[in-house]
């Protein structure tokens, strides 16, 4: 019986190549495109970071709608957080997860 089956392993080989290369090919494309998708996710979300890490945007802008008088803006700066002059709360610190829109 192994005789037989190692006999017609060969030419069922032979028969089959150009399928079994069209398959090696197709498993090839495929996890190229994975590692591209993959390297381009990473690439994203590293140009996020760093994105809103020069912007501050990752924690969010909150704006007031009547100017702060001096003693509030000076109790928000104690707390570690800029001041922006556009009646914004900047975070000086990241606090949170990044490239979340």
């Amino acid at each position: 019986m192994w005789r037989t089956l190692f006999k017609t392993v060969p030419v069922n080989l032979k028969r089959d190549l150009g399928t079994y290369v069209l398959m090696g090919i197709l498993v090839a494309v495929g996890m190229f495109i994975a590692s591209a998708f993959a390297g381009i996710t990473y690439s994203y979300d590293r140009g996020c970071e760093e994105n809103y890490r020069v912007s501050n945007a990752e924690d969010g802008q909150f704006q007031v709608t009547e100017p702060l008088s001096s003693q509030e803006e000076e109790s928000i700066t104690q707390k570690d957080i800029r001041w922006s002059g556009r009646f914004t709360l900047i975070p000086s610190r990241r606090m949170g997860p990044s490239c979340v829109s």
